[in-house]
């Protein structure tokens, strides 16, 4: 029991970062919106995805530690749980990855960006994740595949499919649409762009300098969001194959790797504003004036 609430009160102390890291990052896209231009959309995208991961789900989750876990989750808490444990986090993936293509055709095919990325495009394509994400997480339940169900091993509900093989079938494909998939698309951008940073040959439109097109400030942003595609996914895959792995063979997993599987989901949700002070210089000048204007 000591062991639980030591657990429970570290998560809740990362929790209360992650929520506050995340809104004083709102407050610095509203105040200063040059500072991470052109992707705040994104940013407050990203935000918002963590703000509603730690505000349900890991609410719930340390309550379930530290209390009674059958009696602590109700049908509708259940219900709640698993819809937010879900979609945030494909939400956030999947934010990142067009992230990523953003930046590919910004600085790869500058002319073709132009064209492509206009004013209110980045609300449009966010506002088609969303939903893409919601319906994706919800959808075994809204067909009546499955239910939301408790897990003691996981301290939360998720996905319980009636048929072994509906439950294979899905739980695959999500992990490659979900994970394997935006990751290979977000990190395969990035390699090809810095490349270009480098100097080598890559198919770039030979009427535009490289060296010259990559701005100080484009090649920050750029570095940042590659910095949070990292990490994001590093702590996200092990929650994801873990569950996967766990649902397709059976293995009743420990406790243990559990909670260091939801631990890396809320280091993620923390960890960003973090990151975007420590790549992101004029971020980090904005927020210490912030500060010092609170205080």
């Amino acid at each position: 029991m000591t062991s639980d609430f030591a657990q429970a009160c570290v998560m809740a102390v990362l929790a209360t970062a992650a929520l506050l890291g995340n809104i004083v990052i709102c407050l610095m896209v509203y105040k200063h919106s040059w500072v991470l231009h052109p992707t705040n959309d994104f940013v407050i995208s990203l935000a918002l995805s963590d703000i509603l991961m730690v505000v349900i789900p890991v609410p719930l989750t340390i309550g379930a530690m530290i209390m009674d876990s059958a009696q602590f989750y109700s049908d509708t808490t259940c219900s709640i749980y698993g819809v937010f444990n879900d979609f945030p986090k494909m939400a956030s993936i999947f934010t990142l990855a067009f992230v990523a293509i953003q930046r590919y055709y910004r600085i790869v095919k500058p002319q073709e960006y132009e064209k492509t990325f206009t004013p209110g495009y980045s609300v449009i394509i966010l506002m088609i994740i969303w939903v893409v994400s919601g319906l994706s997480s919800g959808f075994p339940v809204m067909v009546s595949w499955a239910e939301y169900k408790f897990h003691s091993e996981y301290l939360g509900c998720y996905v319980t499919f009636k048929w072994d093989l509906q439950r294979s079938i899905w739980n695959v494909s999500m992990l490659f649409v979900g994970i394997v998939i935006p990751a290979f698309l977000t990190f395969n951008c990035y390699r090809i762009i810095f490349r270009i940073i480098r100097g080598r040959k890559c198919e770039v439109d030979p009427r535009v300098n490289a060296r010259q097109m990559f701005t100080s400030k484009m090649y920050r942003l750029t570095k940042t969001f590659l910095i949070v595609s990292i990490v994001s996914i590093t702590c996200y895959c092990p929650a994801a194959i873990l569950l996967v792995v766990d649902q397709l063979f059976s293995l009743h997993i420990t406790l243990i790797a559990a909670r260091i599987a939801f631990f890396s989901t809320v280091v993620a949700s923390s960890s960003k504003v973090f990151i975007y002070c420590l790549v992101n210089r004029p971020f980090r000048r904005e927020l210490r004036n912030l500060i010092n204007f609170i205080f």
